[in-house]
């Protein structure tokens, strides 16, 4: 085989390898997309305020599609551009911990947004006052 027919075959391997990856990530990123939960059901906690259920692909869609487009960060905050998000309690534990209690977490996070949005544009019924979220549910 010639020097030339092996630089050729390199070449095109090569070529197949990068196209074979990029195929991978882009079939990756969609797979991604459908995994993304359309609500989430949050414990009252031991305080039996009641279940919160956030709607996470009403908060995560973009306005043309009805949703609020909330950026991945906002809440996903140690994950950059929203890349490996975790779920709340992976960090933010019902026991002290490094990160705040997953009850403080929310409150400052989910109210302050609440709050943010319904003051710029008052428009915007953002629940505030906690059976608005805590919906007690049979026997509690």
């Amino acid at each position: 085989m010639r020097m030339d027919e092996k630089k050729n075959g390199a070449i095109i391997w090569i070529a197949g390898l990068l196209v074979a990856v990029a195929l991978g990530a882009c079939a990756g990123q969609q797979i991604a997309k459908g995994l993304e939960p359309k609500a989430i059901k949050l414990a009252g906690g031991e305080t039996m305020a009641g279940e919160v259920t956030f709607t996470h692909a009403k908060h995560a869609a973009g306005k043309e599609a009805g949703g609020y487009a909330i950026a991945c960060a906002k809440c996903h905050h140690e994950a950059e551009g929203g890349a490996d998000a975790r779920a709340c309690r992976k960090c933010h534990k019902r026991e002290e911990g490094e990160a705040p209690l997953m009850e403080v977490a929310a409150h400052s996070l989910c109210m302050g947004c609440h709050d943010e949005r319904g003051t710029e544009d008052p428009a915007v019924s953002a629940p505030l006052s906690c059976p608005d979220c805590h919906v007690l549910q049979e026997g509690q």
